[in-house]
């Protein structure tokens, strides 16, 4: 459950002027909003910069909306070392996470090298399964369980 709308609404703003902010058209962000397509995850971070929240409220893993004063840079290279990370805590072969998420080895290992940015849907649906925080993933809190929030 995505809280895209929830937050523009909140800081009174228009559909148009958000996708004017992510630099997408406003058909794109309207299908994102109303989970008709899935948001990447370059978009999520930059949404959660542009509100100041975590994107862990955002995409309703918490009901927990903890403001972030920082402008975060994202790191793929990071992202890659984090996921690696959750996968060897997870006890787990580039087999078996991949084969859980219906993707290739070779996906999954692209994902842990940096090569490629973590798709959204599997980013949030790992995370929901581990409770691992998005935001400790993507490198925008040091805080790396969602229980650990409160």
């Amino acid at each position: 459950m995505l809280r895209l709308e929830n937050i523009r609404k909140e800081e009174k703003l228009t559909k148009m002027q958000v996708s004017k902010m992510l630099n997408v058209s406003d058909v794109t962000y309207g299908k994102w909003e109303h989970e008709l397509e899935q948001i990447p995850t370059k978009r999520l971070f930059q949404f959660a910069n542009l509100f100041k929240i975590n994107i862990d409220y955002l995409v309703g893993l918490t009901n927990i909306k903890i403001p972030k004063k920082e402008q975060y840079t994202l790191n793929i290279i990071e992202v890659g070392q984090h996921i690696r990370e959750l996968r060897l805590e997870l006890n787990m072969t580039l087999r078996e996470i991949a084969e859980i998420l219906a993707i290739s080895n070779s996906t999954w290992s692209e994902y842990e090298t940096g090569t490629y940015l973590i798709q959204s849907t599997y980013l949030i649906n790992i995370c929901k399964k581990t409770g691992i925080s998005i935001d400790y993933i993507l490198g925008r809190s040091k805080i790396k369980y969602l229980k650990d929030l409160l």
